[in-house]
């Protein structure tokens, strides 16, 4: 099986270099070694990847030295140019001068450069570009084997058609295919931490070495941090679930925070031993009262709220409880405006006033300008020493002064 591949080929020996009023002659310049074995990714030869292995092609010295190759290289360019070929539309472009008596030296082939672009000259000079590289076109075929030195080789090359020398700043044909007398670069083999390895060469292969390596082990141990477990209360996590743990901690803090707060609330609302004992006295005073005001009464099980409403309901029709309430229903009073007429029933109730206190009824009842003489309404504003209740009482007064126009309708 034969098939036909443009590649790109460097190989150049260190070469004598002279400066002419024609340009740089590079004299003895090694373009090209042979026999050879060289690594060519199978992308680079238009073949399909497949396992990715490299293949490596053997070039025969008959195939390299043959006039097909040594008559048809004339031109030197920077860089290959596209299609690996010089054309009238390209050359322009291409061009920084001539090749020329191209020929055998042993295993080599060598020839004369002469660089006649400025720009090349003087980045040839600088050592920024010196390597050299062979365009060409050829023919091979899949065949296996080994050379007299002992290299495999799956691919041979079987014919050649040279057409360029280019300039580039790493050939394939190795370190000794260079312009010039510049120290050659070492090669090494570099390993990737996936087991790849590669061979290169430069200058800083070490440092590159051992940059790969301290990757290498911050892989390893990342890997080692990856499959270590995490137990939060009864759920585990990798490691490296940064989410899920983070989740997991919230949920704690915030069942914390929970907890921290229904106690401050429970402390809060907590009944202290004086708070009972008050509260009790409160109680069984006002059942006390309420039963004066409504001997039936049957106060277990109801609330204080209850009991009065149901004490002031059995004196709706008390003149006091008519006036405070101001025409409201019991059914539609507020809990504070039936307290205030509980608290009115209370001072009013039968022989509870002294003599002093009901003149001092009197004297009240004369001084709100609503009700005078013995009225109930009057022995309720006045009767009461607690100011808070006098306070209600005459609020109450006060409402059932604005609404005076109604009975004076009747």
């Amino acid at each position: 099986m034969k098939f036909k591949l443009n590649v790109k080929v460097g190989d150049f020996a260190p070469s004598s270099r002279t400066m002419t009023p024609k340009g740089l002659l590079c004299r003895d310049a090694v373009l090209a070694v042979a026999p050879q074995v060289r690594e060519y990714h199978p992308t680079e030869l238009g073949l399909p990847v497949g396992d990715g292995k490299m293949i490596r092609m053997f070039t025969p010295a008959d195939t390299l030295f043959s006039p097909a190759v040594m008559d048809n290289i004339t031109d030197f360019v920077d860089n290959h140019p596209d299609g690996n070929q010089v054309t009238p539309e390209n050359w322009r472009k291409f061009a920084i001068g001539d090749a020329k008596n191209i020929r055998r030296d042993g295993n080599k082939l060598i020839g004369d450069l002469l660089v006649k672009d400025k720009a090349a000259i003087k980045t040839i000079q600088d050592g920024k570009k010196v390597e050299l590289s062979l365009g060409y076109e050829l023919a091979a075929e899949l065949q296996s084997g080994k050379t007299d030195d002992g290299q495999e080789y799956d691919v041979v090359v079987t014919s050649m058609v040279g057409d360029h020398v280019a300039l580039v700043k790493r050939g394939r044909g190795g370190s000794s295919v260079r312009i010039g007398d510049e120290m050659t670069e070492r090669m090494m083999e570099i390993k990737l931490a996936n087991g790849q390895t590669f061979v290169v060469e430069g200058s800083n292969l070490e440092p590159m070495q051992q940059a790969i390596d301290a990757q290498t082990n911050e892989l390893t141990e990342a890997k080692k941090l990856a499959d270590t477990e995490v137990k939060i209360g009864e759920q585990t996590f990798k490691a490296t679930d940064v989410v899920a743990i983070q989740a997991a901690f919230d949920a704690i803090v915030q069942q914390k925070t929970d907890a921290e707060t229904k106690a401050n609330e429970l402390e809060q609302n907590s009944i202290k031993a004086e708070d009972v004992e008050k509260l009790a006295a409160e109680r069984a005073e006002t059942i006390a009262d309420a039963k004066e005001l409504k001997p039936d009464l049957e106060p277990s099980g109801k609330s204080l709220d209850e009991i009065i409403g149901e004490t002031v309901t059995a004196h709706a029709g008390d003149a006091a409880v008519v006036a405070i309430l101001s025409g409201i229903s019991i059914g539609d009073a507020k809990p504070e405006q039936l307290s205030t007429a509980f608290k009115v029933l209370k001072a009013i109730k039968p022989n509870n006033l002294s003599a002093a206190e009901n003149q001092q009824i009197r004297n009240a009842g004369r001084m709100t300008g609503l009700y005078t003489g013995d009225s109930a309404a009057a022995k309720a504003l006045n009767g009461l020493n607690n100011q808070n209740l006098i306070a209600d009482a005459k609020a109450m007064a006060a409402s059932a002064k604005s609404n005076a126009w109604k009975n004076d309708s009747k």
